[in-house]
Parts: structure tokens; C-alpha cells; sequence
């Protein structure tokens, strides 16, 4: 699938079926509805689609050979008619295939170039592109910088008193960026004894990730550096004060190649409180290190606590003789 520099079609020009009009005189006309109508057309039936998926007709040529009708979008965006600044921005984009991954920032920045042009001569579009890249329900939090264009470009919305638009100013100054919900979370790391648990596994493991996200509906949440150190003190607290399987299950893996004997107690401890994942590792670890009956027995717990793989690990031993994940680390 063709990668996108930007996606502008969701709240975009919305295009008609192609006509046989002359996509030239309509450009010249500096008409974009007509422009649109008569340059771009769907060879699927779903231009959106086609947009996606970088499969929809047009009479642009390519980002190295532009045609005639590209060289007249481009003399009048560079005129600075907003409108076709915006819909020059929108052809680099979304109609012209990248040259390849060592050309995509520049691409990225030439584009960007003709939208901001557009955006700050008052194109909607345009406009409506920088809102909604800090506004996106897909992304947890954005970058400060994008948060300030949005400010910018709502407040202009709000000065040329377009219906709604003081709401999305508060839209806008509401969501948070990457800085502020990082900030929030580390100050919630610093409080944790004071949190409940479930909120001090999630904030465990997100420090052993390096990833948190706090708003279920983004699928992207906000990265930053991994603090195993302080994930092992989140998950050892859950040990000691709740008892909790899945954290002790956790810091054995977490030690298993640098302290393996305290690896060995956390697993062992966590298998006897019925953590199947971990019943299922101690008993792989006993049978491959000769005490095959005692390995049995938490293979067969395992199995009987719902964990998948003790079936696999006990259907080896019958026909192989042990278990495939024997490590030769244990052996010795």
C-alpha cells in the first residue's frame, strides 16, 4: 500500500464522479471545485478508497514528470491562492507515489510547505488538517508545536465567528500534549503507594515499555524512555504489599538472566498461588533439570489452571522425552 506523507481526505475536498470537462481550462479558471471534478476520478467507484490505497485517476502526471495541469496548480499556488496551495499540497500527497524512503522527509517538508501556506491564507481545509492532527482520537497526546498551530488556526476560526468554532478552541486547549501527559504520569509514578493496584501494574508496565496510554480510545499512547529500575520497585511493591501473581511472575522473568536464583523463588512463589504461566515454567525448568516428577506435577497444575502450552510441554515429554524449551543454561 502506498505510504502517505498526510491524510487529507476525511475532511478534504469531496469529489465528485469524474466528468469529461477540460481539467486545464478548469484550473485556469481557478475554480478547485471544477479543478477537482474534472482532474480526479475513481477507478474503483470509492475515491476515498482510491485515495487510500493511492489507486485513483488523474491527470497530475508524476512527482518527476508533472504535466501541463500540474504546472498551472503549482503557478497558482505559488501566486499564493490559498485554495490551490492547499489542493497542490493535497496532489504531493495523496496522488503522486513517493521516490522511496531516503526521499520522504523532503517530500514530507514540501508538502507541509503548501499547507501551511494554505492554512495560514485562510484555506479550511488546510486549516481543518492542522486541527484535527492535534485533535486525532487516535493519538493520546501530540507535540507541543502541533498543539500551538491548532491554538493558532482555531483561534482564527473563532475571529471569523464560524459557526462552533469557540467549542473546538476548547477542544483544542483541553487535549494535552506528549510533555504534559508524560509529566502527569511521572508524577503519578512518585505517588504510587498512594494508588490502586490495577493503576500501579499499568504504571509497572509501562515504564518496563517505555509506553503509556491513559485514553483507551487512542491506539497511539506516549513513548519515552524505558525505567526498568523503577518498574522492578512498582512490581517487588505489588509483591510485598498485594501479593500479586503476575507482578512476581514478572520480576522472575525480569531476573532470570542477571539474579536467577531470586528469579527461581519469585516464579516458584508465584506457581504456588495458582499462576499458571509460572507453574508451567517451573515444571518445564524441573523435568530439564532432572527432577522429572516434581516437573510433572507443576506441568500438570499448570494444565489444570488454564495455562495453553503445559499440554504442549507434557505431550513433548510422552513422545521426545522432555520438553522443547529446555534451556542448556539449566543444566549447568
Amino acid at each position: 500500500m502506498k505510504k502517505k506523507l498526510l491524510l487529507l481526505v476525511c475532511f478534504a475536498l469531496h469529489f465528485p464522479a469524474y466528468s469529461d470537462g477540460n481539467c486545464n481550462d478548469a484550473i485556469k479558471s481557478a475554480n478547485l471545485e471544477q479543478a477537482s471534478e474534472h482532474c480526479i476520478w475513481s477507478t474503483s467507484g470509492d475515491l476515498n478508497k482510491d485515495l487510500i490505497f493511492g489507486t485513483a485517476g488523474h491527470k497530475f502526471g508524476s512527482r518527476l514528470l508533472p504535466s501541463r495541469s500540474a504546472l498551472l496548480v503549482k503557478k497558482l499556488a505559488m501566486e499564493n491562492n490559498a485554495d490551490f496551495q492547499y489542493f497542490w499540497g493535497f496532489i504531493l500527497s495523496n496522488l503522486y507515489q513517493s521516490q522511496g524512503k531516503k526521499y520522504r522527509v523532503t517530500e514530507r517538508a514540501q508538502t507541509n510547505m503548501w499547507l501551511t501556506k494554505a492554512a495560514n491564507g485562510g484555506n479550511f481545509n488546510a486549516i481543518s488538517y492542522y486541527i484535527n492532527m492535534h485533535l486525532n482520537e487516535a493519538i493520546e497526546a501530540s507535540a507541543p508545536q502541533v498543539k500551538e498551530d491548532a491554538i493558532v488556526y482555531a483561534r482564527y476560526l473563532v475571529e471569523t465567528k464560524m459557526p462552533g468554532a469557540e467549542n473546538l478552541l476548547k477542544k483544542v486547549l483541553a487535549k494535552p500534549t506528549v510533555e504534559n501527559t508524560t509529566a502527569d504520569f511521572y508524577k503519578r509514578v512518585e505517588q504510587y503507594e498512594t494508588l490502586p493496584k490495577e493503576q500501579i501494574k499499568k504504571m509497572a508496565k509501562a515504564l518496563r515499555n517505555g509506553h503509556t496510554k491513559s485514553n483507551q480510545k487512542a491506539m497511539i499512547g506516549t513513548r519515552f524512555k524505558p525505567d526498568i529500575i523503577k518498574s522492578t520497585e512498582l512490581y517487588e511493591y505489588l509483591v510485598v504489599k498485594h501479593n500479586d501473581t503476575e507482578a512476581g511472575f514478572i520480576l522472575a522473568k525480569i531476573f532470570l538472566k542477571t539474579q536467577f536464583e531470586k528469579a527461581l523463588t519469585l516464579m516458584r512463589w508465584s506457581a504456588e498461588r495458582d499462576h499458571g504461566e509460572a507453574a508451567g515454567w517451573l515444571g518445564d525448568y524441573l523435568f530439564c533439570t532432572g527432577k522429572k516428577d516434581e516437573g510433572m506435577v507443576w506441568l500438570k497444575k499448570a494444565q489444570k489452571l488454564g495455562y495453553e502450552y503445559a499440554e504442549d510441554s507434557i505431550g513433548e515429554i510422552e513422545d521426545l522425552g522432555s520438553p522443547t524449551t529446555c534451556e542448556e543454561s539449566w543444566r549447568q
